[in-house]
């Protein structure tokens, strides 16, 4: 099954209003500017562990490793999707429980079609203005390459807008926000 950008973002939606979680929680999308954020750089360990959770996110998810997902957000995290440019999610999904119900259904979904998946994260610049906090942005670009064809395809461009907390367990998403590219 061959899905366009328009299309994946209608299945997407779709899909959270199956599952009763397309309640809004909050959040407005900013721009991305050069600092990412109020404060200063976040430099050293803080740093390393700040992007191996940015990595953890992409291969968690593109392996289809739920549970090794979730663990990656706090417990009350907040993950919302946005059109660039829009004040309006998209997708607004307001705890842990809400993004493993939504994410454990998209999964199976990647499977049934043939999917693999693939988040390449770059370009990250992260700050920090409180101790134990932390806010990134990361640029994105998705793709998908389905078991019948033989390369990949680009399915969306955008970037992530993050708030990091340094828990117990160490650092979690507390916020993801992503905001794609197309309209």
């Amino acid at each position: 099954m061959k899905l366009s950008r328009r299309e994946f973002s209608k299945v997407l939606v779709a899909s959270a209003a199956a599952l009763g979680l397309d309640g809004k929680v909050g959040g407005r999308p900013r721009p991305v500017d050069a600092a990412a954020g109020i404060g200063r750089p976040v430099e050293g360990g803080n740093r390393e562990e700040l992007l191996s959770l940015i990595y953890r996110y992409s291969y968690t998810y593109d392996a289809k490793d739920l549970d090794g997902f979730i663990a990656l957000f706090t417990e009350d995290a907040v993950w919302e999707v946005y059109s660039v440019g829009s004040s309006v999610p998209l997708l607004s999904l307001g705890s842990r429980d809400a993004l493993r119900s939504f994410v454990d259904q998209r999964m199976a979904q990647l499977r049934t079609q043939g999917v693999q998946s693939r988040h390449y994260q770059t370009n990250t610049i992260l700050t920090t203005s409180a101790p134990r906090s932390a806010q990134g942005v990361t640029m994105l670009l998705l793709t998908w390459q389905f078991s019948s064809e033989t390369a990949a395809r680009i399915m969306n461009t955008g970037y992530y807008r993050d708030h990091f907390v340094d828990t117990i367990d160490g650092w979690r998403f507390a916020r993801r926000e992503a905001y794609t590219d197309q309209h």
